[in-house]
């Protein structure tokens, strides 16, 4: 019964082999999608090929790759095993112990056939003195068969078990399989010291022993073809088991983490676009995310009080809307300009308490974003930050620091796709009707060359590349050097009139990166003309006409 169960499938499980086929799959399927990118902005195939222990997904794989690892010494991003590989030494040292306690079981059997042959036979087994005599032709027979079978049930047990170690991917479990395995030849000896009657156990430990003749030739042979047997039993398994699952194991390996992990992708249904994003190469940055720095903060604080980086819905609906919306429609929640209306003394949401606690968490969050975590007590401490493509967030809450407000500001990212409010464009847009139709980018409060600067960076950002390595990036450059040069006059020259990438005028704006600069240029944007383009400001329609 042990034999057939375990020849069974059930209990030899599949190939190994087969791992390959769904380590395969894994990996083409699951190991960079990017609905499974952790706070650390790093790919399951990263955490699940560096044994990060803080996964929760893919765990079967990430204990194949331990496994794998551990059985052939390999490091986690090495792929080759050295000439010592523990696993493989310990499973033949394994194969070795259990096929020994097979051999054993082979020589008691020979042994008890070699004694049993040289009996007498008789027609009747005599039994005299604690010794056998003779032995009837049928007890005979009958043991001789119950020795086939022993033969037949240690053979097939012997196959099974070297075949069952042989699968053994785990190292840590190989010495209990073994040991395991010899408890299954001990079970007639347990029968035996269990369900034999006393006096039956008795007269076989009071059995004179049966003589056998033992020459020297027969001991030099014997040792000799026992030599043979070890060298077979270190050699056949080697070759065929162990090397073939070496070779399988580093083809899994493979499969699961060979070649580039740091990588997600993810198709947009629309327009079939595949998206990817290059992710970290280690889950154990030292340093903590954003969200974990949330967790971390968040978790022993008190329940009540106001939340440091973190900002709580009412509800589910409101949460996965939070969750979800752009931030076009996350800035129609504002119908008044943050900063203005709650900082500024006079506003109408002058330190509303209901308002402080969305107004300070998300403002903390928006420079954690950008790398800075130090106390926040208001929008002044990080103006330095404004600037940032990324600081769409930071600009959403300090419109009127970041320039939001400001209609002669430099003019990158004043739009709602770069964070300000429609609220805090409003006071932008009335504050150019007001101003003096005249070229500003004289004027001292004007950050002309700074302004341009911003723009290399700006559109690396919207076209979500580095334009520093594309074939327009010099031209790009000569751009920022000639409007610092020339400064408003240059927007007369027609080669300098359109932006070089997106072919927009300057001087119309392009709602999703930057506004009109004919606010800061309208007389060198030709708005003192009879024909005032719809950019220009108000005010110059006044002093056209004058």
């Amino acid at each position: 019964m042990f034999s057939y169960i375990i020849l069974g499938s059930s209990f030899m499980g599949s190939e190994f082999a087969e791992e390959v086929q769904a380590a395969r799959r894994w990996r083409i399927g699951s190991a960079h999608d990017y609905r499974y990118l952790d706070s650390t902005q790093t790919s399951l195939a990263s955490r699940v090929c560096t044994s990060d222990g803080a996964l929760i997904l893919s765990t079967v794989q990430a204990t194949v790759v331990n496994h794998i690892n551990s059985f052939l010494g390999l490091e986690v991003y090495q792929f080759e095993p050295g000439p010592f590989q523990p696993g493989v030494l310990l499973c033949l040292l394994c194969i070795l112990l259990w096929s020994f306690c097979v051999y054993k079981e082979f020589r008691n059997i020979f042994f008890s056939v070699e004694a049993v042959w040289r009996l007498p036979r008789s027609t009747r087994t005599e039994y005299r003195d604690n010794s056998l005599r003779s032995l009837s032709k049928g007890r005979f027979h009958l043991v001789l068969v119950s020795f086939v079978i022993r033969i037949i049930i240690a053979t097939v047990l012997l196959l099974a078990g070297i075949s069952w170690l042989a699968r053994t991917t785990s190292i840590t479990e190989l010495m209990l399989n073994a040991v395991a395995l010899n408890a299954i030849l001990d079970v007639d000896e347990w029968l035996f010291a269990g369900f034999t009657p006393v006096s039956v156990e008795l007269a076989v430990r009071n059995l004179e022993p049966i003589k056998v003749r033992y020459s020297r030739l027969r001991s030099q042979v014997e040792a000799f073809v026992l030599f043979l047997l070890l060298v077979a039993t270190l050699l056949l398994p080697y070759l065929v088991l162990l090397q073939p699952l070496g070779e399988t194991m580093k083809a899994v390996k493979w499969e699961l983490c060979g070649g580039n992990q740091t990588f997600i992708l993810a198709q947009n249904v629309e327009t079939q676009v595949i998206a990817g994003l290059r992710t970290s190469s280690d889950p154990d940055l030292g340093e903590l995310s954003v969200m974990e720095r949330a967790v971390q903060r968040h978790k022993f604080e008190d329940p009540n009080i106001m939340p440091y980086l973190i900002s709580f819905s009412m509800g589910k609906a409101e949460f996965e809307a939070q969750r979800t919306q752009s931030i076009e429609d996350n800035q129609a929640l504002w119908t008044a300009c943050p900063e203005t209306e709650f900082l500024r003394p006079g506003g109408l949401l002058y330190q509303d308490p209901v308002v402080s606690e969305l107004f300070y968490t998300r403002l903390r969050t928006s420079v954690a974003m950008l790398g800075y975590f130090g106390e926040v007590p208001g929008c002044a401490e990080v103006r330095d930050y404004c600037d940032f493509p990324q600081a769409r967030l930071l600009r959403m809450m300090c419109g009127d620091t970041c320039g939001c407000t400001q209609a002669l500001s430099q003019p990158f990212h004043k739009v709602i796709r770069g964070g300000c409010t429609e609220s805090c464009l409003r006071l932008a847009e009335t504050e150019v009707q007001n101003l003096e139709c005249r070229d500003h980018d004289q004027d001292p409060d004007v950050r002309w060359a700074a302004g341009w600067d911003v723009y290399p960076e700006a559109m690396g950002d919207f076209f979500s590349t580095n334009i520093t390595e594309t074939v327009v990036y010099p031209a790009i450059m000569s751009v920022v050097s000639s409007m610092k040069a020339r400064g408003c006059a240059g927007f007369q020259d027609p080669a300098l009139r359109f932006e070089i990438s997106s072919s927009n005028d300057w001087c119309a704006g392009f709602p999703p990166l930057y506004r009109p600069l004919a606010w800061i240029c309208p007389e060198s944007c030709g708005c003192l003309g009879p024909e005032r383009p719809s950019y220009c400001p108000s005010s110059c329609g006044v002093n056209a006409t004058t």
